[in-house]
């Protein structure tokens, strides 16, 4: 891409007409506060109508005609219903989250966001969504003996102190004397690394050790995570240490009375798998009725034909009125209700799955937690992911990238491609 010196020249030139036309992503196009903008392509499809609507909205804004061309092509909107699934998780994944989240009662838990993405293949925004759902069920504390719904007492006590820097890197400088406080908050850092590097330190007198979990730490003093940043800070205002701050956690507590029982914990789970799921299920209903709408406008138009003309803008009409409704319309229902086109493809596919589950990157993947090595949903919505070239935290398209099985399989619709790999590791117990 291109350097910072270069984006801010480009965006420049163009906002006070050096340049005539720009092409770039849609996140510049977003930040351009020009009037005179007379069109504006698109070269992909955008993934939803108000996406698009803001877009083109940067098009004639002094008042003048204005012109906006979005160009399809069937293999974006295939692409773009592939990327709806990329948010999707299983039960697995949400079990294991929480069991992190109540592993320490009564203290501030960091979840550092990079090291939950590899080990649960979760991404930091659906970790954040979690994260909300679970902070909208703490109302939920009733106990109400002849309801039939879990009692989520473990997402009552639950609380969350949002996003923190967990990690940081410092130095002592010679000759410094930290206040008892100070002191003893060095001294457990230090405890995680063999030293805590000096001035004095020829060789690497420009580094700073660590990084260092602050949380971690605090477990032993007691004191909450910002009160403790405050007191770093206050010793490197005063000369006594060199300290920067790296690795963004999200911080969550559990009270010491809640129900950490694996029975509650897995209702929790279930539950907020199933949001999830509903969220996703909503997501690709409405990604859906866009495609459709978008395939509607792009049919032919014959201007002589007064009949023609009219039938097509009520289809388009009825296509973006059932954007907008988000109806549960879902292409994949025939595909998957159909046994002899699911038999089909599974004896097609039979050998790409019998050689894509040997890649050791698949079967055996280091930073994934033990308990979803062996899970048949996680493994066979990583494997459908790979197939469709979809990148995730924890099977990356670097990774994979040049692999065989990379986005091999694209044309087959996700749904129907999970359902077969399901099937395919229940056949070769594959646990």
């Amino acid at each position: 891409g291109m350097t910072w010196i270069d984006r801010t020249k480009t965006a420049r030139d163009f906002a006070r007409g050096k340049a005539n036309i720009v092409v770039a992503t849609v996140a510049f196009g977003m930040g351009i506060d020009k009037a005179d903008v007379r069109c504006v392509i698109h070269y992909c499809a955008p993934s939803s109508l108000e996406r698009y609507v803001q877009e083109i909205g940067r098009a004639g804004r002094d008042g003048k005609p204005a012109r906006c061309v979005c160009l399809l092509a069937e293999s974006d909107l295939s692409r773009l219903e592939s990327l709806g699934h990329g948010d999707g998780v299983e039960l697995c994944q949400i079990r294991s989250l929480l069991g992190r989240m109540v592993e320490h009662p009564e203290s501030w838990t960091p979840l550092v966001l990079e090291d939950i993405a590899l080990q649960l293949d979760l991404k930091p925004e659906v970790l954040e969504t979690v994260i909300a759902l679970l902070d909208a069920r703490r109302v939920e504390v009733s106990r109400d003996p002849d309801s039939a719904k879990p009692e989520f007492i473990l997402a009552a006590s639950l609380s969350c102190g949002g996003k923190f820097t967990d990690g940081i890197r410092l130095r002592r400088r010679p000759q410094s004397d930290p206040s008892e406080s100070g002191q003893q908050l060095l001294d457990i850092l230090q405890a995680q690394r063999p030293s805590i590097l000096s001035f004095n330190d020829n060789e690497q007198a420009s580094v700073l050790a660590g990084p260092y979990s602050l949380c971690n730490a605090l477990r032993e003093l007691g004191l909450p995570p910002w009160q403790a940043k405050r007191e770093l800070e206050r010793l490197k205002q005063l000369g006594l240490i060199d300290v920067t701050y790296c690795r963004q956690a999200l911080l969550v507590r559990l009270r010491s009375d809640a129900d950490r029982s694996p029975a509650i914990v897995d209702a929790l789970a279930f539950d907020i798998h199933a949001e999830l799921a509903a969220i996703e299920k909503a997501g690709l209903s409405k990604l859906s009725a866009c495609t459709e709408a978008l395939r509607a406008a792009a049919l032919p138009l014959n201007f002589d034909d007064e009949e023609e003309s009219k039938l097509r803008a009520e289809k388009l009409a009825t296509a973006i009125d059932a954007y907008f409704e988000r109806t549960e319309k879902s292409s994949n229902t025939a595909a998957l209700s159909d046994p002899n086109k699911s038999k089909k493809l599974s004896v097609e596919l039979a050998p790409t799955l019998s050689a894509l589950f040997l890649d050791p990157r698949l079967c055996r993947p280091q930073q994934l937690l033990p308990q979803l090595h062996t899970n048949i949903e996680f493994k066979a919505r990583a494997a459908t992911r790979i197939l469709h070239g979809i990148s995730s935290a924890a099977f990356s398209v670097c990774d994979w990238r040049d692999s065989p099985f990379w986005n091999i399989a694209p044309h087959i619709d996700f749904a129907s491609l999970f359902s077969v790999v399901q099937d395919y590791l229940r056949s070769a117990k594959y646990y």
